[in-house]
């Protein structure tokens, strides 16, 4: 049985910045068992493609506020 947790968390760095983070968690079991011995987290900065994000809602928004 294989289960994936994804989920986007937002962190502050050592120097006080915002940093975004995707963390996906897996389970580790033992061999030849079921039993979940571990989680593995691999965690991805998308500070760049969230703040993209951010911005093109940002400019939606003037630009749909604008067409009234």
């Amino acid at each position: 049985m294989q289960v994936k947790v994804l989920q986007r968390v937002e962190r502050m760095d050592a120097s006080g910045n915002q940093v975004w983070l995707e963390a996906t968690y897996m389970p580790v079991f033992a061999e030849g068992s079921s039993k979940v011995i571990g989680v593995l987290k691999i965690a991805t900065d998308i500070t760049n493609r969230q703040n993209s994000i951010e911005q093109v809602a940002d400019d939606l928004k003037q630009m749909s506020a604008g067409l009234m």
